[in-house]
């Protein structure tokens, strides 16, 4: 039975009501609902895990859960049609208006030669497709696109995670050829293996991809390309994080054959290749265009072959950022606008002051060298300010800066400073305040403008950490506290050398308050006397040590002088002479 469905007006789709079958209600199986349905119609599942291998039999209908009436994302996870390892998950042939939305696709295993052994989560061929909001997990293509295969087709692929995905040929995610167009946005490729080329994407066969805010993390490659390989193929990426992917002979980021890429605004960390370069790669006719893009840490070159970079920032990749390109790429020798050092095209070797890359934390600091150092003639970032380069831009209108002052800055201990914040902000006001009066990482205080004491001399580092609901900024003053000792040991001795019995009378020279004194007069650790200004009577023949600490009772100081009484012992001279005249 076919039931009228009218859909929310909030819902993202192109129509307000459609014939709908309810699977399992309408139709016990995906697919017995697919073949009673004509162009138009929506398959809508209900909750559970469907073990099926689904074939859309060249109509224009829409495959989705219950996202789709309620926007509710946790049923992406709740409905699952998995294909028990026996053929691809989805197959879109000769489609004019394909939709899938909100569902999980896994363990599908394309088998077979030619398309048949193509797309293991999804293979789509001939058709023109719009995949939203799925997790597709756990595929494997016998041959090309372990999570979704595309030939011959014009895709729309938005807010889909593509994880953990296998080909035993090219694209362990993601596989486009033959004129196919395709757009991706807001989707995340990892996790995936192919044992060829792409480990995370590939294209060929003059295709066209373009990534919009897309993250290729953690792919590997057997042979080239562990985030992405393209060949006779275009490729455009737009704001995308390429980071932690793996290749064992070309680059571990992106590696172009007989193509071109065109990269802006995006960030290449941690990437690593056994044999070439770790973050990018262009060969036999192929171009780069990169721009306002950070490249660094990776393992290998940061980018070889023909290339033309601009305002970009390459950091730390390990054999070196350049290798094989123009040589005026990376060659410092003037400066930028923001006049840090840089190339003829504005490239930074610095580094990019990324807040926490390690754990995926690529915001960057408030004095980066990365900020307003992009193309003046790119779009300027959402803040009106000109590009930041790499993925992150940072909100200036929103930005705080810490500073402080402390009075007073140096004298006697006890010392009692009193802090004030100077901290400024551009919107936002400032509603976080954290002193660490010794820079030890512990926070001592949550006032906005504190006192502290200081009971033990030694110079202090102070640190300010301060924040607003838009941004968070540190300052470090190093060595700006400095208390001094209350107390001063110090003496003198006369004499200080002669022959034993060797009679000395110490004079006490301390400054401050002083109580107690504690005399080692020969350095054998043991107190000679307590007096302030004792006489001590020295018998043996030798160079001294001489110690004095004094307190106040709270405070103390310690003075020791080496080898400073020196005694001698006399010698009596005799002799005789035989004979003593003649």
């Amino acid at each position: 039975m076919k039931v009228i469905l009218t859909i929310s007006l909030f819902c993202l789709f192109f129509f307000l009501s459609a014939e709908v079958i309810v699977i399992p209600d309408d139709q016990p199986t995906i697919q017995q609902g697919i073949d009673i349905a004509i162009d138009g119609d929506v398959i809508l599942l209900n909750p559970g895990i469907y073990y099926e291998n689904v074939d859309f039999l060249e109509k224009d209908i829409t495959l989705t859960s219950l996202y789709y009436t309620t926007q509710d994302t946790s049923y992406i996870s709740q409905t699952i049609i998995d294909g028990s390892n026996t053929n691809s998950v989805i197959k879109i042939e000769n489609c004019d208006n394909a939709f899938v939305s909100g569902l999980s696709i896994q363990n599908g295993h394309a088998f077979g030669a030619e398309v048949d052994g193509k797309g293991g989560g999804i293979s789509c061929f001939q058709s023109i497709a719009e995949f939203e909001h799925l997790k597709i997990l756990n595929n494997i293509a016998e041959i090309d696109g372990g999570g979704i295969y595309s030939g011959y087709s014009e895709i729309k692929i938005f807010k889909c995670s593509l994880i953990n995905n296998t080909a035993y040929d090219d694209g362990g995610g993601l596989c486009i050829v033959e004129y196919s167009i395709v757009n991706v946005v807001e989707s995340e490729i990892r996790g995936s293996l192919c044992y060829d080329d792409g480990g995370g994407y590939t294209a060929s066969g003059y295709s066209l991809t373009i990534f919009e805010d897309c993250i290729f993390n953690d792919n590997t490659a057997n042979d080239n390309g562990g985030g992405l390989y393209l060949t006779l193929s275009n490729v455009e990426l737009y704001r995308c994080l390429v980071i932690n992917n793996t290749s064992f002979d070309g680059a571990g980021g992106i590696d172009v054959w007989v193509a071109d890429a065109i990269i802006d605004k995006c960030n290449f960390f941690f990437n690593s290749s056994h044999q070439w370069s770790g973050g990018l790669s262009s060969f036999s006719g192929s171009t780069i265009d990169i721009n306002n893009s950070v490249v660094a840490m990776n393992t290998g070159y940061g980018i070889q072959g023909n290339s033309n970079v601009t305002y970009c920032d390459f950091w730390l990749n390990s054999e070196g950022n350049f290798d094989q390109c123009n040589p005026a790429i990376g060659n410092i020798i003037t400066t930028n606008n923001n006049g840090d050092p840089s190339d003829i095209y504005m490239n930074l070797v610095m580094d990019p002051l990324c807040i926490a890359p390690s754990s995926g934390n690529f915001n960057l600091h408030d004095d980066s060298p990365c900020i307003d150092a992009g193309n003046p003639e790119s779009p300027f970032d959402p803040d009106g300010t000109i590009t930041d380069i790499g993925v992150q831009s940072i909100d200036q209108i929103g930005l705080v800066f810490a500073d402080f002052s402390g009075s007073p800055t140096s004298g006697l201990a006890p010392l009692t400073v009193q802090f004030t914040d100077l901290s400024t902000t551009n919107s936002s006001p400032i509603t976080l305040w954290e002193w660490d009066f010794e820079n030890d990482g512990v926070i001592d205080s949550y006032e906005q403008n504190p006192f502290n004491t200081y009971q033990i001399p030694g110079n202090y580092t102070v640190k300010l950490t301060v924040g607003s609901s838009t941004d968070i900024s540190t300052e470090i003053k190093d060595s700006y506290i400095n208390v001094e000792n209350p107390v001063s040991a110090n003496f003198e001795a006369n004499p200080q050398f002669g022959y034993i019995p060797l009679d000395v009378q110490f004079t006490d020279l301390s400054i401050g308050n002083i109580t107690t004194w504690e005399w080692d007069f020969n350095g054998d650790g043991i107190i000679d006397s307590n007096e302030q200004n004792p006489n001590y009577t020295y018998t043996e023949s030798d160079s001294f040590n001489v110690t004095l600490t004094v307190t106040n009772g709270e405070y103390y100081d310690t003075l020791i002088k080496p080898n400073y009484i020196s005694t001698r012992q006399h010698v009596n001279c005799n002799f005789n002479a035989v004979p003593t005249s003649g």
